[in-house]
């Protein structure tokens, strides 16, 4: 289950870096912006970025970050659809995204930061649930994988956006906006199926175990410790939630 929390982690960070690593080049190369346009262009995934985490924590306080990242989930099937909308078939001439429509290519951008920080820090959450008395080496191992699994996504969607190394210093091949787009639409599809493939039925059958599990097992505290009502209510509350959205 910690596994399967980790990876979801690492999925929601690896879109963005994904797309930070090659945007800049599709804005003054593909659609001729100035570097102060491209710039503030950049600027605005993050900005949607910032105002869901706005957002999110106005409403973490009434619901479980299980929740939280379900519904994350759900818009997340938003943005890679927008993408293949706006990308096209393969070798199309006048697809959406095509110049001088570079807020085609800013939109999807938008969603995908708006959706991954909506359910990024939910998703930090959950991978330390399991590990509260050392949470913070379980922090410090999920960052360390999530940076790695994230720059390896980034590096091959690199490749692929240079057509696989065919691109040379003066000499660049064509449809690199149309590869970020199909790059970033396949990195959001998997961890889609990643979430209700492995991730859902993972944490139903934890549940399910922990519900077939005597309470005499359930509960172990040593001597002398104690457990506060509100933590009690909290717990109870947060796994009635979990059951009432499915996860």
């Amino acid at each position: 289950e910690a596994l399967a929390h980790t990876a979801l982690t690492a999925g929601g960070a690896m879109q963005v870096r994904a797309m930070l690593s090659s945007i800049s080049f599709v804005y003054t190369h593909y659609y001729e912006l100035s570097t102060t346009v491209g710039g503030v262009l950049i600027s605005v995934p993050p900005l949607t970025g910032l105002l869901a985490s706005l957002l999110v924590a106005r409403i973490a306080a009434k619901t479980s970050p299980a929740r939280l990242v379900a519904a994350g989930m759900v818009a997340g099937v938003v943005p890679p659809a927008f993408l293949l909308l706006s990308a096209g078939l393969p070798g199309c001439v006048d697809c959406l995204y095509a110049r001088p429509r570079w807020y085609m290519t800013t939109i999807p951008c938008a969603l995908i930061s708006g959706v991954g920080f909506f359910a990024l820090p939910a998703m930090q959450v959950l991978v330390l649930q399991d590990f509260r008395d050392m949470s913070g080496l379980a922090g410090g191992l999920s960052k360390l994988f999530m940076t790695f699994v994230s720059t390896g996504a980034s590096q091959l969607s690199s490749f692929y956006f240079s057509d696989w190394g065919a691109d040379r210093k003066g000499h660049y091949t064509h449809y690199h906006t149309q590869r970020l787009l199909y790059a970033l639409a396949a990195i959001l599809i998997a961890l889609q199926l990643w979430f209700w493939l492995v991730y859902v039925p993972v944490k139903r059958c934890e549940r399910a175990r922990r519900g077939a599990q005597p309470r005499d097992e359930l509960v172990e505290e040593p001597p002398g410790a104690a457990t506060s009502r509100s933590d009690v209510g909290s717990s109870s509350e947060d796994d009635s939630l979990d059951a009432e959205f499915g996860v």
